[in-house]
């Protein structure tokens, strides 16, 4: 039964690899195609190279044209996130220390993440919806740039609004960027002949690759502002590492 069900699947990829191609239903002759053969790395090379043979010169400089503008958006939208969270990931690993007094770091970082969980519920879709994703993700930006511009003169009835507006514009900002990735990666897909799980893979590990950077960004940037503020000031007294004799081990 193996080997029949082998023969079965070669005689349909080879019927369908050369099947005429016609204006009505070329995409969708080659996404079916691509993922028939989507499971066999060989195999869908020699789709390719077929697909592409099957091509005129001019659409395949078209399509070369619009793969790089795909490529280059989504560069673009990795490195403007990249510069976001190193902005907010180092501000916010500081938030407890330089906004220690009567809590109000901790206090602006809990109306963050509970303006964020409220925002899930009913603000991706109705955003996206009625201004699109890159509209979205422009109006998001700005309030976490607003939140960081904030963080220069902190007074309670300025840090708790400016939290709110930010936790409200993250989830639109993650919902818009997932679309996003989502849709350009199934277009690429489309114009270089592959199947579009693959690409979207792809483009979302691109992504976070880049995004992720801004943990390690954002803190070398803070702990350079931080010993360059102690070097400024040689009298005051340096903080020491210390341990409780209550913690960690000798807390019983």
């Amino acid at each position: 039964m193996c080997i029949r069900d082998r023969k079965r699947r070669s005689s349909k990829f080879r019927s369908s690899a050369r099947r005429p191609l016609r204006n009505l239903d070329h995409n969708a002759w080659i996404r079916a195609t691509i993922d028939d053969a989507a499971d066999d790395y060989w195999k869908s090379q020699q789709l390719r190279k077929r697909l592409r043979a099957s091509i005129p010169e001019e659409e395949l400089e078209k399509r070369e044209t619009e793969k790089w503008t795909v490529m280059r958006n989504l560069i673009t939208i990795s490195v403007a996130f990249l510069f976001e969270m190193s902005a907010f990931q180092g501000l916010q690993n500081l938030q407890t220390s330089i906004n220690a007094e009567q809590n109000l770091g901790a206090v602006s970082l809990s109306c963050i993440y509970l303006g964020s969980v409220v925002s899930c519920l009913f603000t991706p879709g109705y955003l996206l919806n009625r201004i699109g994703c890159k509209m979205t993700m422009i109006v998001s930006m700005s309030m976490f740039t607003l939140y960081m511009l904030i963080n220069f003169r902190t007074t309670w009835y300025s840090m708790l609004p400016g939290s709110l507006a930010m936790g409200f514009a993250s989830a639109p900002l993650w919902a818009a960027k997932s679309t996003y990735l989502t849709e350009t990666g199934i277009h690429y897909a489309e114009l270089n002949f592959e199947s579009p799980n693959i690409v979207m893979v792809r483009f979302f590990g691109i992504f976070f690759m880049v995004v992720h950077l801004g943990q390690v960004f954002g803190n070398l940037i803070s702990s350079w502002i931080l010993e360059a503020a102690l070097a400024d000031q040689p009298d005051r007294p340096q903080l020491l590492d210390a341990v409780d004799n209550t913690c960690g081990q000798f807390f019983i």
